[in-house]
């Protein structure tokens, strides 16, 4: 149970296990054998060769050193290029530029590329960290011409030097072995935050969506707009129904938006007659909720009060809301732009942004439905 949940621990998050103190004891005795391997063993047979396999091999951890850092400073310069890529993404983030992700999913992801990165580029600087580093000296080259072979002695001199630099590259190896992961992770995270923005502003313009509560304006430029649009629409609605307007305003959207849908309550609502509408003695009135949706985007919600024998048969929301022959035209009783509030924050969009009373009179002039219509932030397009 505890590898497993270790390797989905790994898994996000890469963790280099440290040694326990009896495996230092027990590497740095291996250490002090092969040394004395070494010092014991006879090159004489065939110094020759030996002096050349000794060559060899200190080459090749040299070539490994050599290889684990030239890695290094080719994931630094890496690591400095990304650095205005999460500069960028932070300010695209939130100014609202860049897809249309919750932020907090944004910022998650976000965080991590930029935790992978740091990550990646610290344990790229361990490799470059200057170590020792055993390497064959004059002192040397002296001390095996003092011996019958100097081959030999050379050899041997080479394969103690190679195997004390073991350690160090080792320990460089995996330096930038940690670095490879957290560098890899990084480019993931980043991909798929760019991969995640684009998948839900597609899936946000082919789902219809629903009504916009607690939308917040990002950046002053928005909320200009959006106060500008709201007190033209207030205007306008202080001399049309409503829904004359928000019809207009949904035709004005670009090409493939532009559909307007009335969505009629199934069942009435209950509570009070309003006291505009004062029907005689078993008069039956008609209560419904209606939602104005413009492609989907619900724009307003209507509360309609209706009394069917004096509409004359138009007690449908499609002939309430129509031109009726014959009829006076609706009546706007009032209108309160509720948003922007004198003491609303003017940053945050309130569910109801203007709110509209319509009477629609009879033949006779009498009150034959009262409409309620609050307009939400659905108006605005806001993303």
């Amino acid at each position: 149970m505890k590898e497993r949940l270790f390797k989905i621990f790994d898994f996000f998050w890469p963790w280099l296990v440290r040694w326990t103190p009896e495996q230092r004891t027990e590497q740095a005795d291996r250490i002090k054998a092969d040394l004395q391997r070494i010092a014991l063993a006879d090159f004489k047979r065939d110094s020759a060769t030996a002096l050349d396999e000794a060559r060899r091999l200190a080459d090749s951890e040299a070539d490994r050193r050599r290889g684990t850092e030239q890695k290094a400073a080719t994931y630094l310069p890496l690591v400095a290029a990304l650095i205005p890529l999460i500069l960028t993404i932070v300010s695209a983030l939130w100014e609202k530029k860049a897809g249309g992700a919750p932020i907090w999913l944004n910022l998650l992801l976000l965080g991590l590329a930029v935790s992978y990165t740091a990550a990646a580029g610290v344990w790229a600087f361990r490799v470059l960290e200057v170590s020792m580093s055993h390497e064959v000296g004059v002192g040397d080259f002296v001390y095996s011409w003092r011996k019958r072979d100097p081959a030999a002695a050379q050899a041997g001199r080479l394969l103690t030097h190679a195997r004390r630099n073991m350690a160090v590259v080792d320990w460089k190896v995996t330096c930038i072995m940690m670095a490879h992961k957290f560098l890899l992770r990084a480019f993931l995270a980043f991909s798929l935050l760019l991969i995640l923005n684009i998948l839900w502003y597609l899936i946000s313009q082919m789902l219809p969506a629903g009504p916009a509560r607690g939308t917040v304006l990002e950046t002053p430029r928005q909320a200009v707009a959006a106060v500008t649009r709201i007190d033209r629409l207030a205007d306008r609605m202080k001399a049309e129904p409503a829904w004359t307007t928000l019809f207009e305003e949904c035709r004005t959207q670009p090409k493939g938006r532009n559909i307007v849908r009335l969505m009629t309550g199934s069942d009435p609502f209950p509570g009070p007659i309003p006291n505009g509408l004062k029907p005689i003695a078993g008069e039956p009135v008609l209560a419904r909720e209606i939602r104005i949706d413009c492609s989907g985007r619900t724009m307003a919600k209507m509360r309609s009060w209706m009394l069917s024998k004096r509409l004359a048969g138009s007690a449908t929301i499609s002939g309430l809301i129509g031109r009726r022959p014959g009829s006076a035209p609706p009546k706007v009783l009032s209108v309160d732009q509720v948003w922007p509030g004198q003491r609303a924050d003017p940053e945050k969009l309130s569910e109801t942004l203007i709110r509209q009373v319509v009477m629609v009179p009879a033949r006779d002039g009498q009150a034959a439905a009262l409409l309620v219509t609050e307009t939400g932030p659905g108006v605005l397009d806001v993303r």
